[in-house]
């Protein structure tokens, strides 16, 4: 496994900008949970599809397979007490579905250290930026919220790995 820190205050995302309005055109918009908690009924059950689906790509050692688990596992996996849902973003479409997550944990007590927790892209929306601005949109958030560093931990094999050292 490969860690990789990133300076929070330091990074700057305005060159990030004009791929955002891109993704907006392509009528994909990111959103954190705190605003879809607010403003969609069924948001809780959209993010478990979502994660559900997107856990099932996530690279593995040769003949390891995920397991599915259950809303209510999920649901206990999920909402513990280091939660943030303004540190938690969704990829939504404009006609409302959930095609990317990505979130941060606070695992700190001063609330200044995130861990990047899953992120995920569903197959049919990849190679189009979504994870890439997902990540920018956490950091954002993470600079809103006064974190100053974000860990990350990725197999060497592994696209994501690229996207956080480009980051």
């Amino acid at each position: 496994q490969i860690d990789t820190t990133l300076d929070a205050p330091a990074f700057d995302a305005t060159s990030y900008t004009a791929e955002t309005q891109r993704l907006a055109e392509l009528g994909i918009h990111i959103k954190s949970l705190a605003v879809l908690m607010e403003s969609d009924p069924d948001w809780e059950q959209k993010l478990y599809a979502l994660q559900s689906v997107a856990r099932r790509d996530i690279p593995r050692k040769p003949g390891v397979r995920a397991t599915d688990i259950t809303i209510e596992q999920w649901r206990k996996l999920t909402f513990t007490s280091d939660l943030r849902p303004k540190l938690w973003m969704v990829a939504v479409t404009d006609d409302g579905a959930y095609v990317g997550t990505g979130n941060l944990w606070i695992r700190d007590v001063a609330g200044e250290i995130g861990d990047n927790g899953f992120l995920g892209v569903l197959r049919s929306y990849r190679r189009r930026g979504v994870a890439r601005i997902l990540k920018v949109a956490l950091i954002r958030a993470a600079q809103k919220e006064g974190l100053r560093v974000i860990n990350t931990g990725n197999k060497a094999d592994i696209p994501m790995l690229q996207l956080n050292l480009q980051l």
